[in-house]
């Protein structure tokens, strides 16, 4: 018996990649696959002298008295699973592992101590086939490794939930794999800042200067503050990353250029940070529970537009003490707190002194136009002869970044002198034009203004059509709304424009350009100007409008995952053609538009935008059927119950006005739900009844809906065999149809319900089955329900790994996509989990924190699941005190939806 190590200790930890996704498809292989697992790794462990105290499904946590034989026992287990001859269906099992060292407390043969949460944290960030190790274990072995084995240094890395980076070691060896993703580490997740393709030139003092002001005690607030084109952003960006490490809970960047309604400044908050609107909650007050125990700095971009919401930063910064926001901004937000930093211009040198070009060069201003006009013209070069030239043209732009940039582009066809003619002129011409703004944007404006100018008429109507759209454009776009009466071919007018540096081009996927924030202006400016706003905008929300019915058709179709990703790619271009049709009093275009892009807004999360627009069409004039379809989805948009309830019932009104059938369908049956969720069965049988009595007069397909529905609510009730009546009726009906989810979700209901009759073997063998077809059928949703019906079963048979694996997919399935019924249901299973673990504060929060989310969504406990939640709750009480049940009850309660969900994945 080896004996348990003691002291400083080296744990080697292990787990299989994809044991979930292998368990689904392969469950009695890989019950074979994972007993030789296990057997290999206790014999290779044991062999180097280390102790396993403890295994968790396919995990595998060891403690050895020396570095070196965890080093040896890592190495030696890689090798021998990849010798090892797997079943074909299943294939190489790929086992990732991490080693740290350090000390841990020893009680009951189990380790306690930060050294276990840090290989844990390590072993999160590796792949299969890997082994990682930290500093601390490389320092002791780097001098006494296997023979032909190895160390690559991956740099540092900062870890889960851990505030000190990590230096990282990948132990290799020949016959091994060697080349992996990048490590999974916080590197990756809690910034969204944008990569830039530049360095930043000539800001050292300013970034100092920013960094110093915000790491001052007290300053949580700084706005910079500077005309268009002063770089600001630029700045911010770099300032942001420089303080990455400082802010345990990430750096989040949100763009606000294309949110002109200060309604929607803080969906945009909530969307940079991944948060989803499944309460009802109003969306600030859910921000600012997600943000109230978080160190996090939220960088917020062209705030200058909706300055007027300023006071809800404000209120932000109360409700979170420990975030810190940086605002750029082209005024002042005179708010409390408020920290003004104003962005000067780059530096620019004494237009009195002669200077050579190397001093020269030491200025920002002319630094940056030396390397922009080095990007334009490689042979570009500063000289003793042209430097003065240079600097007087930096001088003559005040030294703004994006003037420069403008210029030194035209280095490809102008000399300095030639630039500095044609500039000089131009910035006469337009100075003084606009006396109300400052200096300094008269200037930007020449700036721009010189650089259009430089255009053919041809080439300027193409550019200042372009102002149409938000958020880039494809080239197909361009030519559906720019070219009509145009003789300048548009792709052509494109790469005139791209060379000229007016827009910008990206470079990965579908070619796709875009405009700086300021150019934009000034391109729309200019729209404005020309007489054809009305007709060109009119066009670009004709083609929102053909994308977005296109996007529609797409719903549950084969290309459905590709019109997704497009539609996130043009949400701005949506709001803007929306915005229009608005500010045009063209509302059922709004509905039209609304209705195609739902779907997609719903999986992204989005719900907010479309019931705001829903309420703002509802209260115009509109045809009854419009306004049906508006209050349709004011209902879906909201997760109030009671505005739910009001919404559909008017809609209903309208729709049996109208004797629109299918939209009578639609409202019983969103009625039906409601009534079932609220525990009011009666209701809801007469709504769904009636529902499927409308269904069987048209025939088809329509009568799987209703006849689902029906079932799940006599299942909830426990009457399963009105259940299985229904169900049989479905499945004839589904496969008269051919229709192969409809024939998932039936399997998946009848899992269920064998499932709460305790016929545990029919459960699993038709769950199993449903989730495979939902696979295939690449439905979300289903899969995620699939897999915490799963969950809940294995929790029932005692496999507790099993049950934490599928009901933590299921929850994040759920998560991702926003529905927060499914999400209730499996914080449900996993506090059902943790307190079969005899984790009962941990049970009781996540208990608590699903009871919060039902109340929030109007959702009652169904008498089928009730006895079970009871016996649970009761068990969890009774493992702890009167006092800790109580608090962590409150404090499940209190919790954000992402900071359950998070607690649940843990």
């Amino acid at each position: 018996m080896i004996p348990h190590p003691t002291g400083t200790v080296t744990f080697l930890f292990t787990d299989i990649e994809g044991s979930t996704r292998l368990w689904e498809q392969h469950p009695d292989a890989m019950q074979a696959v994972l007993a030789r697992h296990d057997a290999i790794l206790r014999r290779t462990i044991a062999g180097r002298q280390g102790y396993v105290f403890k295994t968790v499904g396919d995990a595998f946590h060891a403690a050895f008295a020396r570095a070196r034989d965890a080093v040896a026992a890592a190495l030696a287990l890689q090798r021998a699973l990849a010798a090892e001859a797997w079943p074909s269906e299943v294939g190489t099992i790929r086992v990732r592992a991490a080693l740290h060292t350090g000390t841990a407390e020893l009680r009951n043969g189990d380790y306690f101590g930060p050294a276990l949460n840090r290989v844990a944290r390590l072993l999160a960030a590796g792949h299969g086939g890997q082994t990682l190790l930290t500093l601390a274990t490389q320092e002791l072995v780097r001098d006494a490794l296997p023979e032909h084995a190895s160390l690559v240094d991956l740099g540092r890395h900062r870890l889960k939930d851990l505030s000190r980076p990590e230096h990282i070691y990948q132990l290799a060896a020949f016959g091994l794999p060697a080349q992996f993703p990048p490590l999974r580490t916080l590197d990756a997740r809690l910034t969204n800042l944008p990569p830039q393709s530049t360095l930043l030139v000539g800001r050292e003092r300013e970034v100092a200067a920013v960094l110093e002001l915000l790491r001052r005690p007290g300053v949580r607030l700084v706005t910079l503050t500077g005309p268009g084109g002063t770089g600001k952003t630029r700045l911010s960006l770099q300032v942001a990353a420089d303080l990455l490490d400082e802010y345990d809970d990430g750096v989040w960047f949100v763009e606000l250029a294309s949110v002109g309604d200060p309604d929607m400044v803080v969906p945009a908050i909530a969307g940079a940070l991944n948060l989803k609107d499944s309460s009802d909650q109003r969306l600030v007050d859910t921000l600012k529970a997600h943000l109230r125990d978080l160190r996090t700095l939220l960088v917020l971009d062209n705030f200058e537009q909706v300055v007027g919401v300023a006071p809800v930063l404000v209120d932000l910064l109360r409700a979170a003490p420990r975030i810190t926001i940086l605002v750029t901004s082209r005024e002042v937000l005179r708010v409390a707190g408020e920290h003004d930093y104003p962005v000067p211009p780059l530096e620019l040198p004494d237009a009195r002194r002669r200077q050579t070009a190397a001093e020269l060069s030491g200025y920002g201003a002319v630094a940056l136009f030396v390397q922009r006009a080095k990007a334009a013209r490689p042979d570009f070069e500063m000289t003793d002869r042209n430097g003065a030239t240079i600097a007087e043209i930096c001088a003559r732009l005040d030294g703004l970044p994006l003037a420069i940039e403008l210029a030194a582009a035209r280095s490809r066809v102008l000399t300095p002198q030639a630039m500095l003619e044609r500039l000089a002129s131009r910035l006469d011409a337009l100075t003084g034009r606009a006396r109300d703004l400052p200096g300094r944007q008269q200037t930007m404006r020449g700036a721009i203004a010189w650089s259009y100018d430089l255009l053919d008429e041809e080439e300027q109507r193409l550019f200042w059509r372009l102002g149409a759209f938000v958020g880039g454009w494809t080239l197909d776009a361009a030519e559906e709304v720019c070219a009509e009466g145009l003789p300048l071919d548009t792709l052509n007018g494109l790469e005139l424009l791209l060379d000229k540096s007016l827009i910008r081009h990206a470079d990965a996927g579908t070619p796709r350009f875009s405009m700086l924030g300021v150019i934009r202006e000034f391109a729309a400016e200019k729209l404005a100007q020309s007489g054809e706003a009305e007709a060109i905008r009119d066009r670009h929300l004709g083609y929102v409008m053909t994308l977005t019915r296109r996007a529609g058709s797409e719903v549950d179709g084969a290309r459905e995952a590709e019109w997704r990703a497009r539609v996130r790619e043009e949400r701005d271009n949506v709001r803007a053609a929306v915005g229009w049709a608005l500010a045009s009093d063209k509302m059922e275009t709004v509905v039209q538009i609304a209705s195609d892009v739902w779907p997609y807004w719903e999986m992204f999360g989005w719900q907010d935008e479309v019931h705001a627009w829903m309420v703002r069409a509802t209260s115009a004039e509109l045809p009854p059927a419009s306004r049906a379809a508006a209050l349709r989805l004011q209902g879906l948009a909201t997760s109030d119950p009671a505005e739910r309830k009001m919404c559909w019932e008017a809609a209903l009104v309208l729709y049996r006005e109208m004797n629109d059938l299918e939209g009578i369908r639609r409202c019983l049956n969103n009625l039906g739900l409601l009534a079932r969720n609220a525990g009011d069965y009666a209701t809801a049988d007469a709504l769904l009844q009636e529902t499927l009595h409308m269904a069987q007069a048209a025939g088809g397909v329509l009568l799987v809906l209703p006849l689902a529905n029906l079932a799940l609510n006599a299942l909830f009730r426990s009457d399963f065999a009105a259940a299985e009546a229904y169900l049989d009726q479905h499945q004839t009906v589904a496969q008269a149809a051919g229709s192969a989810p409809h024939l998932a979700e039936n399997k998946r209901l009848r899992g269920y319900v064998a499932l709460r009759q305790g016929q545990n073997p029919l459960a699993r063998r038709l769950l199993q089955d449903a989730l495979g077809m939902a696979r295939a059928e690449d439905d979300a949703p289903l899969v995620a329900r699939c897999r915490v019906h799963l969950g809940y079963l294995a929790l029932r048979e005692g496999s507790l790994a099993e049950a934490h694996a599928r009901l933590a997919d299921g929850l994040r399935g759920f998560h991702e996509v926003g529905a927060g019924e499914g999400v209730q249901l499996a914080l449900r299973g996993l506090a059902a989990l943790a307190a079969t673990r005899r984790l009962a504060e941990r049970a009781a929060r996540l208990f608590a924190a699903a009871e919060a989310l039902r109340e929030r969504l109007g959702i009652v406990l169904p008498p089928v699941e009730r006895s079970e939640y009871e016996e649970y709750v009761a068990a969890v009480r009774a493992g702890t005190s009167d006092r800790g049940f109580a608090t962590a009850w409150a404090e499940g309660r209190a919790m954000s939806l992402d900071q359950a969900v998070t607690l649940a994945l843990e």
